[in-house]
C-alpha cells in the first residue's frame, strides 16, 4: 500500500511459506510456469511496467510496504522425498517404450537425463537463489516507478526496515535492500533484531482462538483434504499418468507406488 505524506519508507517482510521451483520440462512454447500455483515464479507472472507512476497534482512521498519472503527451499521432509522419489519417475520415464511423442520430446528426455535433484535437509525453508532475485527485481521496480520516495541513498532515517524470525525473511529483506542500494551499501543497512511473538507481522500467533482452533485442529484443513481427494484432482493426476504411460502409477496422495523389489 502507498501512502501520499511523509518521507519514512516502512519495508516489512510478512513470514508466509512458498515453495520452491526446480527446473522443469515441457513442451516448447507452452507457459507452464505461469500456471504451477504457489510454485509460479514471480518473474514469469510480475508486472513488468518499470515506468514512473503520476498523477497530476500529486507527488509520492510516503511508502508502506508489506512484501511476501522469496522463494524458498521446501521443509526437509520434503526434500528427502524428493531426493528419493523423483529419481524413480525420471528413470520410470526414460525407460518407457512410450516416447518420444506428441508430450514429452527428445530435447525432454535430454534435459531429464542431465537432471540430477539438487537440496539438502539442512537448508530446509531457506530462501532459493530464485527468492533472491525476486526481491532484487521488486526493488529496482519500485524504485523506477517511486524514484522520489525510493531513493538509492541509504539513510535510516528515511528507510525502515522490519522481518520475522527467520532465515528466509531476513534474506529477503537483504536482498531487497541490496536492490535498492548496491551490495556494498546493503551490507550497512540496519536491521532490527526481530522478535519471535511479533504483535505486528505475527499476530496471529498471539491469538488463542487461532492456536486452538486452526493450527492445532486437524479439522481445520478439512477442506484442503476435500479437494487432494476430489474430482478435479483425480483427473490432473490420471492425464499426467496418461501422458506419462504411467497408468495409474501416480497418485494424490503417493506419487509413487514402490513396488516390492524397489
Amino acid at each position: 500500500m502507498l501512502v501520499m505524506h511523509l518521507s519514512l519508507n516502512l519495508i516489512i517482510f510478512v513470514l508466509l511459506t512458498c515453495v520452491k521451483l526446480a527446473h522443469l520440462c515441457t513442451n516448447d512454447g507452452y507457459p507452464f510456469e505461469c500456471y504451477l500455483s504457489t510454485m509460479t515464479p514471480y518473474r514469469t507472472v510480475s508486472n513488468k511496467d518499470f515506468y514512473k507512476i503520476q498523477f497530476d497534482g500529486c507527488k509520492a512521498k510516503k511508502a508502506w510496504m508489506v512484501v511476501r519472503h522469496g522463494t524458498r527451499n521446501p521443509k526437509a521432509a520434503t526434500i528427502v522425498r524428493m531426493k528419493e522419489r523423483l529419481p524413480l519417475i525420471k528413470q520410470k520415464i526414460l525407460d518407457s517404450s512410450h516416447f518420444p511423442n506428441e508430450y514429452v520430446k527428445n530435447h525432454d528426455l535430454d534435459l531429464f537425463r542431465k537432471w540430477k535433484p539438487s537440496g539438502h535437509p539442512k537448508d530446509e525453508k531457506k530462501l532459493a537463489h530464485e527468492g533472491e532475485e525476486e526481491m532484487l527485481l521488486l526493488a529496482e521496480r519500485m524504485q523506477n516507478r517511486f524514484p522520489d520516495v525510493f531513493e538509492n541513498v541509504y539513510t535510516n532515517k528515511t528507510y525502515r526496515f522490519k522481518y520475522t524470525y527467520s532465515q528466509r525473511t531476513q534474506k529477503s529483506a537483504y536482498y531487497f535492500a541490496r536492490g535498492l542500494f548496491g551490495k556494498a551499501t546493503a551490507k550497512s543497512v540496519y536491521f532490527p533484531e526481530p522478535t519471535e511473538q511479533d504483535p505486528i507481522l505475527r499476530f496471529y500467533k498471539m491469538c488463542e482462538n487461532w492456536n486452538k482452533n486452526i493450527k492445532k485442529n486437524p479439522e481445520a484443513a478439512l477442506e484442503k483434504r476435500l479437494f487432494v481427494s476430489g474430482i478435479e484432482m483425480k483427473q490432473i493426476v490420471n492425464n499426467i499418468n496418461q501422458r506419462l504411460g504411467f497408468e495409474s502409477y501416480l497418485t494424490t496422495d503417493n506419487p509413487i507406488k514402490r513396488s516390492r523389489r524397489q
